[in-house]
Formats: structure tokens, sequence, C-alpha cells
């Protein structure tokens, strides 16, 4: 939860920054292609964190690995410590989705007044 407000919170200030500096200045299309572009690849730490935990199912070539059983994925059910040598942090992965959730929401709202 404390990571979640803590991205909100960046989320926030990257808007804030970002359309502050987009309604100052004479803005362009190339512009608004750097937004959408930096908006989408912030969330790239929060996809790479989400698949390179160990909780994460793992599929086999037939859904499980015995015939005539009704699981379609295979988990992962023994106890197993998560590596916390990851190269990404949960915090950081959320901060990096917050302010790119905050690019996004200004790229949309620069586009609807840069097309009227």
């Amino acid at each position: 939860m404390k990571n979640l407000i803590i991205g909100i919170i960046t989320g926030a200030v990257a808007a804030a920054g970002i359309s502050a500096f987009a309604f100052t200045t004479d803005y362009t299309n190339l512009f608004l292609l750097f937004l959408v572009a930096a908006g989408i690849f912030a969330f790239l730490p929060l996809i790479i964190r989400s698949i390179t935990t160990s909780k994460v199912p793992r599929p086999t070539i037939y859904g499980t690995k015995a015939p005539k059983k009704f699981k379609t994925i295979e988990t992962n059910t023994a106890e197993k410590e998560e590596n916390n040598d990851s190269k990404i942090s949960l915090r950081q992965a959320m901060v990096s989705a917050g302010a790119g959730a905050g690019l996004l929401v200004v790229f949309f709202t620069a586009t609807i007044i840069y097309l009227q």
C-alpha cells in the first residue's frame, strides 16, 4: 500500500511538471509523440517485476504435466523464498508506473487541447 501511494504521488508530480511545461510552451506533434512513448516505457519496470517473480504460474505444453487433470496452468505450490536479489524493487516499479500514468494523462489532455 505504501508503494502504491508513492506511485500515485510520483504520477501527480510528473503530470504537474509535464503539464506546466507543455502549457507554457508551444508543443508540437513531436512533443506529444515523445510524451506517449515516455509514458508507455515507464511501465516496463513494473511489467518486468511482475514477470520475474517466483509466484508467476508457469504454463506447460498440455496445460499440466499429467493427463486428465483439470488444471490449465501449473502453479508453484512449493514454498519458495522470493528472490530479493531482483534488479528492480517494487518501489522503483511503482514509482516508474506512477510517472508513466501521469505522463499518459497529460498526453491525452494535451492531445484533446491540440486537436481542437
